[in-house]
């Protein structure tokens, strides 16, 4: 359980004792030596609230999903809350991770603007996550997917561990770039493929027409159980990944932000679901590569 996830089950209690009044809600600061008033909190009926407080009236965001929803309110000192409820009660242990994480990167942040920004562009990561999984997780084939990716992330770590922030800045899936990784001197497509698979699919003719020298990388990944002996969890890749990029905290904030771009957020729900890596396949896609 994050911290945040902490306060909001002591404000709970505390509700059971004292009760709110409709439309109200009670907050409690998260870190008594952050340079912001950061508030864990919860409304009348117990939604999970995360608030930020600003002396100027914060913007007008449009967010709104069947999840979450943002709000803005003045104080009685003449500051402002900036708010964000969860209205999904579960979605507590995705909102808290993601909660934690966005006032763990606010430490950071030295300016009220700079605040600001953080919380906007954060709101916009989080309404497509919402969006697209409406649970906040990734489905089996997404895993599988960005497992193959993070597979060759640290294939690649290896030629470049003496830049290990460039290497991020060249996993441009995430950004959604035409390929997975644009290299200075070469492109790669990534593809996780289940064993005895006889065709791909490639969503669009980009993904395979590149300027660069272009090539195809299949991980063949065959579906396991968490505990069969060479099983790897997306979780487990990422732990991986971290430690690879732990000598450079610009690098290592820089993927945590593209997992975040793609879905991906700290859940145990990703250590269950499994693969054993079998090969992997690489092609050249020259002219005389399949193409339409």
């Amino acid at each position: 359980m994050t911290p945040i996830e902490t306060l909001w089950e002591k404000l709970r209690q505390d509700t059971l004792i004292d009760p709110l009044r409709e439309s109200d809600c009670r907050l409690l600061k998260t870190d008594l030596t952050s340079a912001f008033d950061i508030f864990a909190g919860v409304d009348s009926i117990g939604c999970a609230i995360v608030a930020f407080s600003t002396r100027a009236k914060p913007p007008e965001i449009d967010f709104e999903t069947g999840a979450l929803d943002y709000f803005r309110q003045p104080r009685l000192n003449g500051h402002w809350l900036m708010a964000l409820r969860l209205k999904n009660e579960n979605l507590q242990q995705v909102f808290g991770r993601l909660c934690q994480d966005l006032i763990d990167e606010s430490r950071a942040i030295l300016t009220e603007a700079g605040l600001i920004s953080l919380f906007r562009e954060r709101l916009t990561l989080w309404k497509r996550l919402f969006v697209q999984n409406n649970d906040g997780l990734l489905k089996p084939n997404q895993i599988k997917g960005l497992l193959g990716e993070l597979l060759a992330l640290e294939s690649f770590s290896a030629a470049l561990q003496d830049a290990p922030h460039s290497l991020i800045l060249a996993w441009t899936g995430p950004d959604g770039g035409n390929q997975d990784f644009l290299f200075s001197n070469q492109a790669i497509e990534i593809k996780s493929i289940a064993p005895f698979t006889e065709e791909i699919t490639i969503s669009s003719p980009a993904q395979l027409d590149c300027a660069l020298p272009l090539e195809l990388h299949l991980y063949v990944l065959k579906e396991s159980a968490p505990e069969q002996g060479g099983s790897l969890s997306l979780a487990m890749q990422v732990i991986r990944i971290e430690n690879i990029l732990r000598s450079s905290p610009e690098a290592l904030k820089a993927f945590r932000q593209k997992l975040l771009a793609v879905g991906y957020v700290e859940n145990p729900y990703y250590d269950t679901v499994t693969f054993i890596p079998m090969e992997t396949k690489r092609y050249s896609v020259t002219e005389q590569f399949p193409k339409v």
